[in-house]
């Protein structure tokens, strides 16, 4: 047997940072993460002004799609469902009940959403993403000090959701970096600090939702850190923390069996101050039913709802207290693109995000680290987020980004290394996609008989 190449890592043996870069082992240069810093910094604290910031670095971004396209297209490819949305969106400027002008400027922002996204899992390793949102968030902390807002009143941020939200993301970020191994100390004591502080915040904005996935993520990484990767070193461990893990499971669902689910439902809901109808969510959810039902297939066409001179939407408005011609939602992902694409736009939306899951899932199977542990479990949160917020009808979202990105990020081999193993006889497939530029450890490597 001999062996092939340094380069090449079989997918067990996948490291935690260089989880995507096209380029070997180098990722994005230092001036190019930090426009993504900026960018992200942008997208989640969305200050006055901000759009003098925001269209130029998207034009940035555009401009590095194409002129990129070699090594994007063939991953546009292989991701072509976190396109089909956007691609409904600008079609539907056919049958929409607004302006076309508006209509394929929302689409063309998808588009560049997603394109992001690719752009992103490409050229930039993982561990560089989490850095960069870190920071990002680390910036939006500052800005919640100084602001001389109460947390729970959202802080600078226009809600104090809003501000959970972003404070519970960037503690996630903070403890992956702390972590990690691989990252120097210094900065692993800094993202236990920062960490810490953000957690605090969000126990203080009064967000129970935020406050339940704060919990959640914090354990599981943990955990992930504490007791999964060192489970690797002892023979068996892993599979008896799965049975374990399967044993609880079983538990849980004896017990919701035993009581009554609607009653243990409400009760939740007031454990976490919330009513029924999850904060007139229930109201918007059947408004949108009663639409679906008259244009079922297409629905009414991108941004053809939540129109100034739409008596339906003026009605929900005046329900949720809005203001007329106010850019609302039905905080829901599936009924908002039910209602503007129809069931033709709900089966898409259903297929990507199934898609974005299992990728995710599927890459963390090959590298079960700290890395490749808060890409799934943000996707997961993400995924969870969809059935009470609109996320998936946004543009520069980083939440859909980053959701985005995880499952991209475990689609490819880049060519020019598919040309390699080949000229080496090396079958593609069975190569993970994770690429390194630094030498294995004896004895894992890849070998050809």
């Amino acid at each position: 047997m001999t062996v092939v190449s340094d380069r090449f890592l079989h997918p067990y043996e996948a490291q935690p940072e260089e989880a995507s870069a096209v380029e070997v082992g180098k990722g994005a240069p230092v001036w190019e993460q930090a426009l993504l810093v900026l960018w992200i910094y942008i997208t989640i604290a969305e200050f006055e002004g901000d759009q003098f910031l925001l269209y130029p670095l998207a034009l940035y971004w555009a401009g590095m799609l194409v002129l990129k396209r070699q090594v994007i297209l063939p991953i546009v490819r292989r991701s072509w469902l976190i396109f089909t949305i956007p691609f409904l969106v600008t079609v539907s400027m056919a049958w929409s009940l607004a302006g076309m002008s508006q209509v394929l400027r929302f689409g063309l922002f998808m588009f560049l959403t997603s394109g992001i996204a690719v752009y992103v899992a490409t050229q930039f390793t993982l561990t560089q993403v989490i850095r960069c949102l870190f920071l990002a968030g680390f910036g939006a902390l500052i800005w919640t000090l100084t602001s001389p807002v109460p947390f729970d009143q959202g802080g600078p941020f226009a809600h104090k959701n809003i501000l959970a939200k972003r404070m519970m993301v960037t503690t996630m970020a903070g403890l992956a970096i702390a972590y990690n191994v691989r990252e120097a100390v210094p900065l692993r004591l800094f993202g236990f600090a920062v960490a810490a502080v953000t957690a605090f915040i969000v126990t203080q904005a009064d967000s129970a939702t935020s406050m339940v996935f704060l919990v959640a993520s914090m354990t599981t990484l943990t955990l992930v850190w504490m007791v999964w990767m060192g489970a690797s070193k002892v023979q068996f461990m892993r599979g008896s923390l799965v049975l374990v893990m399967m044993a609880i499971l079983v538990g849980i669902g004896f017990f919701l069996t035993s009581v009554d689910i609607n009653r243990l439902y409400t009760d939740f809901l007031a454990s976490l101050g919330k009513d029924a109808t999850l904060t007139g969510r229930t109201m918007l959810w059947e408004a949108a039913d009663s639409v679906v039902k008259e244009r079922p297939w297409f629905g009414v066409g991108a941004e053809g709802f939540w129109m100034w001179n739409s008596g339906e939407a003026f009605t929900l408005l005046e329900a949720s207290y809005k203001d007329a011609g106010t850019r609302f939602n039905f905080h829901n992902s599936y009924y908002e693109i039910q209602v503007h694409l129809g069931f033709v736009g709900l089966a898409f939306l259903w297929a990507m995000m199934i898609w974005c899951i299992f990728r995710s899932a599927l890459a963390w199977t090959k590298s079960q680290t700290i890395t490749r542990s808060f890409f799934l479990l943000l996707s997961a949160i993400v995924f969870v987020y969809s059935f009470t917020e609109s996320l998936m009808y946004t543009v520069f979202d980083i939440d859909v980004t980053l959701f985005f990105i995880a499952a991209v990020s475990s689609t490819f081999i880049p060519r020019q290394i598919e040309d390699a193993l080949d000229a080496e006889g090396i079958d593609p497939k069975l190569v993970s996609p994770v690429i390194l530029n630094q030498p294995i450890r004896p004895g894992h490597g890849i070998y050809d008989a």
